[in-house]
């Protein structure tokens, strides 16, 4: 302890150990209640950033507008089902039916035409020998090589 302090005269030599020995002891202190000099804790969460209140009350709104009208649609159909309906035949007679399209047996037949004028043209292009020969293009692509 005392071959740092060989140019510092000292006129008692415990005395002299003894207040370097507090003065570290009070530096070690020091050191142990020492705080942090750079803050490394998480940012405080805030609530009003947490909880997304304008998203709370919209989704409230169209909550409640589904609700009503839900409750709107249930009511029409409850008065559907116990009242009896003036618009039935009863009342207004047998559905009127309009008259037959005069084109559709045409329509009919052309669209059978077509439809096996297609299948012929699929059975050709499937029964079709291919043109090119895979086997010639790989020797000629190793030649090349």
């Amino acid at each position: 302890m005392y071959a740092y302090r060989k140019c510092m005269p000292r006129l008692n030599k415990h005395l002299d150990d003894k207040w370097v020995k507090h003065c570290q002891n009070l530096h070690r202190q020091r050191l142990k209640q020492m705080k942090p000099a750079i803050d490394n804790k998480p940012p405080p969460k805030y609530v009003h950033l947490v909880q997304n209140l304008k998203k709370q009350q919209k989704d409230e709104e169209r909550y409640s507008q589904i609700e009503r009208d839900n409750y709107l649609l249930l009511d029409k159909m409850s008065y559907i089902m116990t009242h009896p309906q003036l618009l039935d035949e009863k009342y207004m007679g047998p559905p009127v039916t309009y008259g037959k399209s005069l084109n559709k047996e045409y329509r009919k037949r052309e669209l059978m035409r077509i439809t096996e004028e297609n299948l012929q043209i699929l059975r050709r292009i499937q029964h079709k020998e291919p043109h090119y020969n895979h086997l010639e293009w790989e020797e000629q692509a190793r030649r090349d090589e």
